[in-house]
């Protein structure tokens, strides 16, 4: 069982002025001079690739947000399959349901080494009493995870299998405009794309025979964009 470690405590303006998501974090419509002071009970927490950030049913007593990394948000099938139906990275706020006094809906679990800042519920309340612009903040983010439901529906759970697959290597690309990414493991992928796994490393293969993938080691691969927008179109 993969574990996590707090790794220190997120004090106002001295972590604030050098965090480089603060723009993309929930607390984004406060002014950073205005966290300055607060002592906040908020956990700085790094995971462990496998490690689980929160499971489906437990108690909803704080969100998440998603600092650097990659998180997998999955639900469980009764035959004992599963289905992910999410990924979050950098930026992302993850168990908005706690925010409703709900248990949370999904099970999150860090596909690679993640660091998040684990939010109290309480917390949340309270600096949004004081900061009415938080209010705003929050039902954005809860139409943000709508939007992104809607298009993982349409990416990825439409058309062949070839070009679900062609789409989510553009979904994963690291950064704008470079044609890398890290591929999810083959169970991962077939949860994903409610597929199996031979069917996926099957498609894979083809595409680097094609030329339109190529594998760099590991899970990295280096992708011909316009081949892949090409399959991506196909159903």
């Amino acid at each position: 069982m993969k574990k996590s470690s707090i790794v220190g405590n997120w004090h106002g303006l001295v972590h604030c002025e050098f965090c480089s998501i603060h723009q993309a974090a929930l607390f984004s419509s406060i002014p950073i001079e205005s966290l300055a002071g607060m002592h906040l009970p908020i956990d700085n927490i790094q995971f462990d690739t496998g490690a689980s950030i929160y499971n489906v049913g437990g108690e909803g007593g704080a969100v998440f947000t998603v600092r650097s990394g990659l998180v997998k948000l999955a639900r469980f099938l009764p035959n004992g399959s599963y289905r992910i139906v999410r990924l979050a990275r950098h930026g992302s706020v993850l168990g908005l349901e706690a925010l409703l006094g709900s248990p949370y809906e999904h099970t999150a679990t860090a596909l690679s080494p993640t660091f998040t800042c684990r939010i109290p519920r309480d917390t949340v309340y309270e600096l949004a009493n004081a900061y009415p612009a938080l209010y705003q903040q929050i039902m954005q983010r809860f139409c943000d995870a709508v939007h992104q439901a809607d298009e993982w529906l349409t990416l990825l759970s439409t058309g062949s299998i070839r070009a679900r697959i062609a789409r989510l290597f553009l979904y994963l690309e690291d950064k704008p405009h470079e044609s890398l990414c890290t591929l999810l493991g083959r169970e991962d992928l077939a949860a994903i794309l409610g597929t199996t796994p031979e069917t996926t490393s099957r498609i894979i293969a083809d595409m680097k025979r094609a030329g339109a993938i190529h594998h760099l080691g590991l899970n990295r691969f280096r992708y011909d964009t316009k081949a892949l927008h090409a399959i991506a179109q196909q159903q």
